[in-house]
């Protein structure tokens, strides 16, 4: 089981970047925790857990010691970058091991992919080396990645969610291809069978001759054969039955109101 630990940066009484109302503490925390999400639902064989889920402020020292007590296999901090620059870059140790170089190609591969895709490319060298903390004090490979400026035109992509989705994305896919995270296997549902619609204005073939007796004998007005009759049309039907049983039993007797009360005798006596 693989470890990935994200560290959103700054947070609490640190708010990093402040530019275009927008600050970096919070630009990082949706991006590390849409990286979990995107790495949870698309591969297995790892585990991703966050220095940080809230707004709270944690040393520098801190975030590697957490990753490292944790026995992280690789570490990516996120952060957003000032100075009125413009374009994308990541940062590894100077003195980097192999596996943080090959890290930092993996994430960076897909970062400025999903990237150009916005209009945004890299910022000068995107494969630079730096003293920080985080990527020095760390026992495992480690990657700080700068995602575009705050204060300058990128803004308006750090206001985008998409973009921050997108390059969340980018991010993870670029940890699962260097720690070569199995993808999960999607089953496909099977559609539920197609019930045909039954045009309510055709008679079935079954049914055709009983349903011209049924218009000829003027029991229904020859509309919706196929409508489900309702309880107002049932009585329609069941009344004209009736009165038509009573005067064939009738055999021409002219008193059918006779036959007729006696009738519903009967049937409160079935009640």
């Amino acid at each position: 089981m693989k470890k990935v630990k994200i560290d959103p940066g700054h947070g609490g009484k640190d708010p990093g970047g402040v530019a275009n109302d927008l600050q970096e503490k919070n630009i990082v925390l949706d991006i590390s925790k849409e990286m979990k999400r995107y790495l949870d639902e698309n591969y297995t064989g790892h585990e991703t857990t966050l220095t940080r889920t809230t707004d709270v402020f944690i040393e520098l020292a801190e975030r590697a010691n957490i990753a490292n007590r944790e026995n992280a296999d690789v570490f990516i901090s996120n952060h957003v970058n000032a100075g009125g620059g413009t374009g994308y870059e990541s940062f590894i140790y100077t003195k980097p091991s192999s596996g943080s170089v090959k890290l930092q190609e993996s994430i960076n591969a897909e970062a400025l992919a999903t990237a150009k895709k916005y209009g945004l490319g890299p910022h000068n060298d995107d494969k630079k080396q730096g003293d920080l903390a985080v990527v020095r004090q760390t026992n495992m490979p480690a990657v700080l990645t700068e995602i575009a400026y705050i204060d300058s035109k990128d803004a308006d992509l750090l206001k985008n969610n998409n973009f921050i989705k997108d390059m969340a994305s980018a991010y993870a896919r670029g940890v699962a291809k260097y720690l070569n995270l199995p993808a999960k296997i999607v089953t496909a549902q099977k559609e539920e069978p197609k019930v045909a619609e039954r045009d309510i204005n055709k008679v079935s073939p079954w049914a055709e001759k009983d349903w011209e007796e049924a218009q000829a004998n003027g029991y229904f007005d020859g509309t919706r054969p196929g409508a489900t009759i309702t309880r107002e049309e049932s009585a329609i039907v069941t009344n004209r039955l009736r009165r038509n049983f009573l005067k064939l039993i009738g055999n021409n007797v002219a008193d059918i109101k006779a036959l007729e009360a006696r009738l519903q005798e009967i049937e409160k006596e079935e009640q």
